[in-house]
């Protein structure tokens, strides 16, 4: 029942108009039946001397388990008892609500006025009032009576601890832009603007500390991220300082903190441009990965530009090839776009992948059949959420994902930097874009073994199963041990069984206090042995 954030921002920035509410006390307007209320029974007292006095919550309460949900449950009811007269509203109440915050955009005032008055009306039918509207628009907060000075909204998943977040997003709804809060906790500043090396635990609190929900500043976050894979490579414990190494990577990434700040991000896609005046759009999704980590990030393209979200993660401590973390990546982007498919109302006319692997192209116009599992299946997921033309090549240099994965001179954090406003291709025809191979060259990397049996073999004379495996084993080992011995790689071996350690006590070599016939006896064990294992 509970709307995701990231689909209700998306919703947020589709219109130039926003607008947004929020619900007084959501928990505490909603009763508790009278047999459940024992279940919040607690003591308090004023006079320590006194003796507890015994209370019982009659409402919902936060940090009850059952409150979101039960809260959520009766809105939605409410929303949908209203449905056949207000068909508007009720749909904004049910997907357009992030817990008690409401986030909208229409394309008119007149429509922002009657759609806010008609979501205030049924949440008050249901018990509930909206309250702290703020809009881009003046004349709607005219209409709605809100008389309050206009401050920025935070999204802040958890409004209690909003002061404890190193970074979050938050909405100047007069500029109508994307802004960067940078308010530390006052035990972070020597660790973040100083010169006092962090703990574990502190590089810990830091990074996982930023918010933002659409991946806005992934070029940031996700190199800090790759900092915290450094310390549980090298065993860091989480109150021992952090190494030299990772000391230096610290400072580099605790450096480009003060630039967020002057980070302006507009909130709508398409600026004033209304519904009618939309051509076509198309969403540009471009992949890329590292030995690091690997990423995406998607673009919208039409007659005003935009970006929609990027998604990053760090590579995974077990070490794979750069063709594997490059198909990660795409999975990545498939999964991307079909989020934002799902979550904007935009009538997307098509959606372009972009990648800089020639391997993966490969890939993707074969059949998935040929190879390894690990591809294989990715190579599926991917067909089934895009088709093999929507796929394109694009120079290492043009791929704008690679500010994701490499982190060279930093990434571009200016507002009109390539980041935030796109490659600069896309602004042009189509017809000067990176021109699209008609011919991919096979690859037989990550090609699956093929396994042939030439003959059937009657094993009657073995009796046991376990002997049975034991000497398939041993014959396997000793194919591997000769492919090893010829590449010139150590051999494996494995703990002599009792039989096996009498075997190996008759194959030693034939000792001189030995009579001829213990020699010969010996001889001839171990040349049978010798035969055996040859064949």
């Amino acid at each position: 029942m509970l709307v995701p954030l990231v689909k209700v921002l998306c919703g947020f920035r589709e219109w130039r108009l926003a607008f947004d509410g929020d619900v007084k006390e959501m928990f505490h307007q909603m009763k508790i039946r009278v047999e459940d209320r024992q279940k919040q029974r607690f003591l308090y007292r004023k006079d320590p001397n006194d003796p507890p006095s015994i209370y019982v919550m009659d409402v919902a309460t936060f940090g009850s388990t059952c409150s979101p949900c039960s809260t959520q449950f009766v809105k939605n009811k409410n929303a949908d008892e209203f449905a056949g007269r207000y068909p508007e509203a009720a749909a904004a109440i049910i997907k357009r609500h992030s817990v008690d915050d409401y986030f909208d955009s229409v394309e008119s005032v007149e429509e922002v006025v009657k759609l806010a008055r008609e979501v205030r009306l049924v949440h008050r039918k249901g018990g509930f009032k909206i309250r702290n509207w703020v809009s881009n628009a003046p004349e709607v907060l005219q209409s709605l009576g809100e008389t309050k000075p206009v401050a920025p909204v935070h999204f802040n998943q958890d409004k209690q601890t909003s002061k404890e977040r190193v970074l979050g997003v938050i909405w100047d709804s007069n500029t109508d832009e994307f802004a960067f809060s940078t308010t530390h906790r006052e035990g972070l500043l020597p660790y973040l603007f100083e010169e006092k090396r962090p703990t574990k635990r502190i590089v810990a609190s830091c990074v996982m500390g930023f918010f933002d929900p659409l991946g806005l500043l992934a070029p940031i976050t996700i190199h800090g991220k790759i900092i915290i894979q450094h310390l549980w490579r090298s065993s860091c414990d989480w109150d021992q300082e952090i190494d030299t190494k990772c000391w230096e990577l610290w400072k580099q990434w605790t450096e480009l903190l003060p630039e967020v700040e002057a980070i302006r991000i507009p909130r709508c896609y398409i600026g004033d441009a209304k519904r009618a005046e939309v051509e076509s759009l198309e969403v540009h999704n471009f992949t890329d990965a590292s030995e690091h980590a690997y990423g995406c990030v998607a673009y919208l393209r039409a007659v005003v530009r935009g970006m929609v979200p990027s998604r990053a993660k760090v590579a995974p401590i077990k070490r794979q090839s750069n063709p594997r973390l490059e198909l990660m990546g795409m999975v990545l982007g498939a999964r991307l776009s079909q989020s934002v498919l799902e979550n904007h109302s935009y009538d997307i006319s098509r959606t372009v992948f972009w990648t800089d692997s020639r391997t993966i192209c490969s890939w993707i116009n074969s059949d998935q059949h040929r190879y390894k599992q690990f591809v294989a299946f990715r190579i599926g997921e991917i067909l089934e959420l895009t088709k093999m033309s929507d796929w394109r090549w694009i120079p290492t240099k043009l791929n704008i994902a690679d500010v994701l994965t490499k982190w060279r001179q930093g990434p571009p954090l200016q507002s009109d930097g390539v980041w935030f406003k796109g490659p600069e291709f896309l602004y042009r025809p189509e017809d000067t874009w990176p021109s699209k191979q008609s011919i991919v060259e096979e690859t037989e990397e990550e090609v699956r073994g093929a396994v042939l049996f030439h003959e059937v073999v009657n094993v009657e004379a073995i009796s046991s199963c376990t002997r049975l495996l034991r000497v398939t084993a041993t014959v396997v080992r000793f194919i591997d041990n000769c492919r090893r011995k010829r590449r010139g790689e150590s051999t494996l071996t494995t703990r002599a069984a009792t039989k096996q350690h009498r075997i190996l006590e008759l194959c030693k070599p034939p000792s001189s206090k030995m009579n001829s016939s213990e020699q010969e006896k010996s001889c001839g064990v171990m040349c049978s042995w010798t035969v055996f294992r040859t064949r």
